[in-house]
């Protein structure tokens, strides 16, 4: 019974992992979504 606690505690810590690297991805690929909308306006000047 303590192997599957145990178990279910490393996925459980696993899936938090998962969702902080998650989010971090979304907003770096937010950031570059930004970046990007500015590019045009700084090749004009």
């Amino acid at each position: 019974m303590n192997s599957i606690v145990q178990a279910v505690t490393n996925v459980t810590d696993i899936m938090g992992e998962i969702a902080s690297a998650s989010d971090e991805q979304s907003r770096g690929i937010s950031q570059i979504g930004q970046a990007v909308a500015v590019l045009p306006s700084k090749m004009l000047h």
